[in-house]
């Protein structure tokens, strides 16, 4: 548009338009014909550039030929699982494999499950049980984990408790923790706080005693949770606070998520099983080398490792991540939100060694309540530690953008006060938890309701469709320009609903739903089905 002297509509696309004319002027300047020739701009994916890396440098990558990437390598993990499992008796892993069999019930085939899942997501633990790793050494880091875990949650909840319920709560608590000395081992763990309680076992104790079993707090108390009936006076102050709780969602979901928190400290059982893991998994991990050079075929997780070996990392950069982070004056990374452990650490070694003093540059451009890509090892966690603490010596300058240019006001407006209540209060890097944030409508729209929901209780393929067909011709009786998306859970779920629109009349346009080679062959089937029915 700035090549072509577009006009600006708006204050915002005059800025981006101005912005646009600068860059063309440096095109100029530097005879780069960017116009003409856009490759000249170096526009990849991070696995792409992960790619690239390997083949610069095979050696250092491990890698023979450049292997083909693919999308889904459960096959090769279920392979690579299975011949670990056959490893029992061998004198390298037998010992292992028996611990976990015992633990699974001699399930192999579940044995076989379990660790070709842990493969997709080995670059995460790869890193702290990798080679021959100090059992005790592991112990200490994967508990210090858990004791994190914990102890950011128990400090969550400590914030969520108004300061004028605290002596009320505690009072009550002891009161009915004495009265069930004997009968719930549980709330009886409340009879000697003076204080919010710093262990998990005592938190355990207040969520009994003021939730129900499905996690909403009580309405009504009784003898079993300890307020017994000849204590008229005690029974109505907890319900008086419970009644003022119930005005604390917050509250609610932190005292719910107590029991479902991990103890800090591994059982001796627990630890048995993990022993085994830290022998087996590794071996896992050569068996899926082994699968992969056979087929020649690998996963992205292959290929990001291969890269951080060829380059080294962040403390011992090998020469070729010194010589690419020399070559790169700025680096823009899109969708940071969706970045892996791996991705992160490849960004973190290329730009090891720049300085914060802006002759380089990192931009990095994301949402984080956009964080869908959990299956490909996205740790949403990332973005909220570099807006805190940066990547190396780079401290990147957060900027909010907030203003919604897409949407009617009534949209955005619907969305602010839906999501506000289902994302969590605070950030937690730990847990990846990432608060809403509001936007600002920059459109007004019409008026009326934005949003309508038509639940289904179970699934109803066949009262789906026909509400959607019905939806459509509504909307086409009040504009008959307009048009209807639908949007589908997959494209099994779809089936039914094209069926019913050809029916009923109904053209639509499928964008990549259905390969041609599929429609022929459902033509070709009922043609087919067709001359039998008339040859009898």
């Amino acid at each position: 548009k700035a090549a072509h002297g577009a006009e600006p509509a708006t204050p915002h696309e005059r800025r981006t338009l101005e912005l646009a004319q600068a860059a063309l002027a440096q095109d100029r300047r530097q005879a780069w014909n960017l116009l003409r020739s856009p490759d000249r701009l170096r526009i990849q994916t991070i696995d792409a550039l992960s790619m690239s890396i390997t083949r610069q440098m095979p050696w250092l990558a491990r890698f023979g030929a450049m292997p083909d990437v693919v999308e889904d390598a459960r096959v090769q993990y279920r392979e690579a699982a299975a011949r670990a499992v056959q490893e029992l008796g061998t004198p390298q892993a037998g010992d292992a494999v028996d611990r976990l069999l015992e633990h699974l019930d001699n399930d192999a085939a579940r044995t076989v499950d379990l660790l070709a899942s842990m493969l997709a997501t080995r670059d995460h633990w790869l890193r702290v049980i990798g080679g021959a790793p100090d059992p005790e050494a592991v112990r200490t880091v994967l508990e210090a984990a858990l004791g994190r875990m914990v102890k950011a949650h128990l400090s969550r909840l400590r914030s969520a408790i108004p300061a004028r319920q605290v002596f009320e709560l505690l009072e009550l608590a002891r009161y009915a923790g004495e009265n069930v000395r004997q009968s719930d081992p549980v709330i009886s763990r409340c009879a000697g706080l003076y204080a919010l309680p710093n262990s998990l076992d005592e938190w355990m104790g207040l969520a009994s005693l003021l939730l129900t079993g499905k996690g909403d707090f009580r309405k009504r108390v009784d003898r079993g949770v300890g307020f017994p009936p000849h204590n008229k006076a005690m029974k109505q102050r907890m319900e008086g606070l419970l009644d003022a709780l119930r005005a604390e969602p917050e509250l609610c979901g932190a005292l719910a998520a107590v029991p479902k928190l991990p103890a800090p400290n591994y059982t001796a059982e627990q630890w048995n099983v993990l022993e085994a893991l830290f022998t087996l998994l590794p071996r896992t991990v050569a068996h899926l080398r082994g699968v992969f050079a056979e087929t020649g075929r690998v996963d992205f997780v292959e290929i990001a490792s291969a890269a951080r070996r060829a380059l080294g990392d962040a403390e011992q950069p090998t020469d070729l991540a010194l010589s690419m982070g020399a070559r790169i004056e700025h680096l823009l990374v899109d969708e940071f939100q969706d970045t892996s452990v791996t991705q992160f650490d490849l960004l973190r070694t290329l730009t090891a060694g720049w300085e914060d003093d802006g002759t380089r540059t990192v931009f990095l451009v994301g949402d984080p309540m956009q964080s869908i890509y959990r299956f490909r090892q996205a740790e949403v966690g990332l973005f909220l530690n570099v807006r805190e603490s940066g990547i190396g010596a780079l401290q990147p300058e957060p900027l909010a953008l907030k203003v919604n240019f897409r949407s009617a006001r009534t949209v955005v407006e619907w969305v602010n006060n839906q999501f506000a209540q289902v994302f969590p209060a605070e950030a937690d890097a730990l847990s990846g938890a990432i608060p809403y944030t509001p936007s600002i409508a920059f459109k007004e729209g019409a008026e009326g309701a934005a949003v309508t929901f038509h639940p289904f209780l179970g699934r109803n393929d066949m009262a789906e469709a026909d509400l959607a067909i019905d939806l459509h011709r509504q909307a086409r009786r009040e504009d008959p320009a307009s048009r209807t998306a639908i949007l589908v859970r997959s494209r099994a779920h779809l089936a039914t609903i094209a069926d019913r629109l050809r029916q009923a009349g109904v053209a639509y346009r499928a964008i990549e739903i259905q390969a041609l080679a599929e429609q022929r062959s459902k033509e070709i089937n009922a043609a087919y089905d067709e001359a039998l029915k008339r040859v009898g």
